[in-house]
């Protein structure tokens, strides 16, 4: 669930992205896509690269750090959420947006490891394969629909800014995956023990 509502995070944010620089930004189509095709390739692969190193770096030392540096980068990118919503300069919003998607990026390999890690070697590719129905259906099903929906209530009172306050919510989200990152980072040195075991006998 950690990951699922961070997933819907980042598809309620991404998704949108566009239009909310276009309405709130006047930014052509033109130069939405050259910008955010040069941000968002490069700051993905290396927020995914370092959510990666830095869990295997840290958590030979304390396992719980595979859930809790996830959780971190979820936190650190909340007030650069805010920023890339109300700035309003064009390329303060645009770097804003690019940290953001280097800070998101950093759950998918933490999250892959600790759930191939809790079963037998066997059961690996289904344990994948219900990790990303879980992330895709909460994620991708629901997280863009969440946002239009709201701004859909708000236009009325609001106009183009209701677009503003309804990714605003999303940082409401993102709290409640940092929450169940940090909770299950507690159990995870007991439930990992509990796997060795099993696979054991």
């Amino acid at each position: 669930m950690a990951t699922a509502l961070h997933v819907f995070c980042i598809y309620g944010v991404f998704n949108w992205t566009p239009s909310f620089l276009a309405r709130l930004h006047g930014m052509t189509k033109a130069d939405i896509g050259f910008a955010l095709g040069l941000i968002m390739g490069s700051t993905g692969a290396a927020g995914t690269f370092a959510g990666g190193w830095l869990t295997d770096r840290f958590g030979s030392i304390n396992k719980q750090l595979y859930l809790k540096i996830p959780a971190y980068f979820i936190l650190a990118s909340i007030p650069f959420v805010l920023a890339a919503l109300y700035l309003e300069n064009n390329a303060a919003s645009l770097f804003c947006f690019g940290v953001i998607n280097f800070l998101y990026s950093a759950y998918l390999g933490p999250s892959i490891n600790v759930a191939h890690s809790l079963v037998p070697a066997q059961l690996r590719a289904i344990t994948s394969a219900i990790l990303f129905f879980v992330l895709n259906l909460i994620g991708l099903g629901f997280g863009p629909l969440a946002v239009g929906m709201v701004s859909d209530l708000l236009t009325p009172t609001y106009g183009n800014e209701a677009l503003r306050y309804a990714m605003t919510v999303l940082v409401l989200i993102s709290s409640v995956a940092v929450m169940l990152f940090l909770a299950s980072a507690k159990k995870l040195p007991d439930d990992l023990k509990s796997a060795s075991a099993t696979s054991a006998s």
